[in-house]
């Protein structure tokens, strides 16, 4: 890979030769560091075996998963894109991220058609329903099949994480949930681009 990568900008040194480096990077810590190997791996196909490798540590430092989550905020529908994999996003997710201390919360998440009928739902929810709302009538918005406003009443225990100041800095108030525990009911749905 090149070094004049736009995710490489000040990470020019940073060394990502093997997996070995890529986990080393992220354990570290250091925000910079982790966006730059998290983005490095997503772009030369090496994204799963860098989630294989993190799935396998034992306990992430306190910085490490605060770095892990700010990224995710940022780039978590494009990873789940090209890890296609959610059982071990599930898996480095409940390793990897801060933990919930919360109770049940009412959610909602914005989904493609597509992904609805496949009933493969994102881990990316929110306690704001026009949050959700706009994903689901944007972004997560498919030509074909629409999009889907859904909701869930979700148990603490499905959480794996929720918002907190630091990592709401987007205004999505978002939790990351399992969504294979979840009872979920659609409030809305938005016509495929096609046929407006």
């Amino acid at each position: 890979m090149t070094h004049n990568a736009f995710w490489r900008r000040g990470y020019e040194s940073l060394v990502l030769n093997d997996v070995s480096d890529f986990v080393a990077a992220i354990e570290g810590g250091e925000a910079g560091s982790v966006r730059c190997a998290m983005f490095e791996a997503r772009m030369t196909g090496r994204l799963h075996l860098v989630f294989r490798a993190l799935s396998a540590i034992p306990l992430p430092s306190t910085a490490s998963r605060i770095a892990f989550r700010a990224f995710l905020t940022e780039q978590g529908l494009h990873i789940r894109d090209a890890l296609r994999d959610d059982g071990l996003m599930l898996e480095v997710l409940r390793n990897w991220l801060p933990f919930h201390r919360g109770s049940d919360v009412v959610l909602y998440r914005g989904e493609t058609g597509h992904n609805h009928v496949r009933r493969s739902y994102g881990v990316f929810w929110t306690s704001d329903r026009e949050i959700a709302s706009m994903f689901g009538r944007g972004v997560n918005r498919c030509r074909f099949s629409g999009g889907v406003l859904l909701t869930a009443v979700v148990s603490a225990g499905a959480i794996l994480t929720d918002f907190t100041a630091d990592s709401d800095y987007m205004g999505e108030s978002e939790y990351i949930v399992d969504p294979s525990h979840l009872s979920i009911s659609v409030l809305e749905t938005y016509s495929p681009i096609l046929s407006l």
